[in-house]
């Protein structure tokens, strides 16, 4: 049994620990449920991706209340942070459930290329854009977990306000080493979106060091503020997350554990 677990996180370790990313005008973050279990629990997980790199963490305050926070790093000083208190629960049998709820700032810019070819020449495509935006957050959880294995859903709800977006679309073509033309341009600041997001996330591995695996699809909650918010075509509405997941007991358990075994 210890052989199998150590060959099923060998190779989950070994896959690509990615969290695919774009260049879109919201940053979705990856959504857990820390399936936290008592008091002082500590717990924390890494993702490195292409571009980008996302640290989560979750602290246990009391056997019923903690805090969960989520720092997203990426390049062209894209960012993303939040913090979410709540209230867990966890019971005899390994059933754990959560309702966490608070906000979080991020700012997102970039610019994406694609190239393709029509009848007579290849065109190049070009989308830049910029925003900034504050978001509330409330995201309900629950899961199973065991020694060796965790298995977890959660939704998260955001209200996600803007306060600045712009988008540049440019367009030439690539035989005659033309000049970029700018075809449209948008900007709007001060409107807001709901964004829903739920998540399935499944561990494995030790007790203690698991590798985590975390799949999710983005949904505004209307079409009119998405086609002003989303216009260009890079807008992610998938996001597969795998890292590491640390799971920490709370100190004086350790030195229980300890005089136990003495």
């Amino acid at each position: 049994m210890k052989t199998s677990n150590t060959n099923i996180l060998i190779l989950m370790c070994m896959a690509a620990v990615l969290s695919s990313c774009s260049y879109s005008s919201y940053i979705p973050v990856t959504v857990s449920e820390p399936l936290l279990k008592e008091k002082g629990q500590r717990q924390g997980i890494a993702y490195v991706g292409a571009n980008h790199v996302e640290v989560q963490g979750a602290y246990a305050f009391t056997n019923h209340f903690a805090v969960q926070g989520d720092i997203w790093r990426g390049t062209d000083k894209r960012y993303s942070m939040d913090l979410l208190p709540g209230y867990y629960f966890h019971s005899p049998g390994g059933f754990c459930f959560g309702i966490y709820g608070g906000g979080g700032i991020a700012n997102t810019t970039g610019t994406k290329e694609i190239v393709y070819s029509n009848m007579f020449n290849r065109v190049n495509e070009r989308y830049e854009n910029h925003a900034r935006y504050t978001s509330l957050i409330f995201q309900p959880g629950a899961g199973f977990r065991k020694k060796n294995f965790e298995i977890g859903f959660a939704v998260r709800v955001s209200y996600v306000s803007y306060s600045q977006y712009h988008s540049k679309k440019y367009m030439w073509s690539q035989d005659d080493d033309a000049t970029p033309q700018l075809m449209s341009e948008f900007s709007d600041n001060g409107f807001s979106i709901w964004i829903f997001q739920p998540a399935f996330n499944v561990s494995a591995g030790f007790e203690n060091v698991k590798a985590f695996f975390s799949a999710s699809i983005n949904v505004p909650a209307d079409l009119k503020s998405m086609n002003s918010a989303y216009r260009h075509p890079h807008f992610q509405h998938y996001l597969f997350s795998s890292g590491i997941k640390i799971d920490l007991k709370a100190p004086g358990k350790f030195k229980k554990q300890q005089k136990v075994n003495f």
